[in-house]
């Protein structure tokens, strides 16, 4: 389980500035910032009504977007810690994944032309930077990309070719 705190700023490796969630929870990171953490404490909530994060709603709904964590704070975060361990609670994280991030990625690739790396690929994009059409976000990402070049569903090459300290690597697609 990923750390609780107050945001903070740095810049990311791409030279992004990158701003850390107030709560974030599990391995595609799903956080309070962003109305993630929300989503996920419905959907727990409608699998399992009177669940130990169902009483944050109201805090989680009416902070939901910003940096306040008022509500929240360390009950909430001994609270996630007791949820994590409901198999109730690690359906409903895998559940919002698929539907946030795998799913939309997967499908995204399999339309692209792309096989199991590209996939992934997508699919780590999407995690790292999320969904969205933003110049940030998977969706601007991969707007940027194709006016660079064509997908294979488009007619483009889909070997992988590329150098590493002057040795030559290639995957073909």
């Amino acid at each position: 389980m990923a750390g609780a705190g107050p945001p903070s700023q740095f810049r990311g490796p791409l030279g992004l500035d990158i701003v850390r969630p107030l709560y974030e929870h599990g391995d595609s990171a799903i956080a309070s910032t962003g109305g993630d953490m929300l989503d996920l404490v419905e959907h727990y909530t409608d699998l399992e009504s009177g669940n130990v994060l169902a009483k944050y709603l109201p805090a989680l709904r009416q902070v939901n977007g910003s940096d306040s964590h008022a509500g929240l704070g360390s009950a909430f975060t001994n609270d996630r810690a007791t949820a994590a361990e409901d198999t109730v609670f690690q359906q409903a994280q895998n559940d919002e994944r698929d539907r946030v991030y795998f799913d939309p990625s997967v499908s995204q690739a399999k339309a692209d032309g792309l096989g199991a790396l590209g996939q992934f690929a997508y699919y780590d994009a999407i995690v790292m930077h999320g969904p969205g059409g933003d110049g940030t976000s998977f969706g601007g990402i991969r707007a940027t990309a194709m006016r660079n070049a064509r997908t294979p569903a488009q007619g483009g090459d889909p070997p992988l070719n590329w150098k590493v300290c002057g040795d030559s690597y290639s995957i073909d697609g």
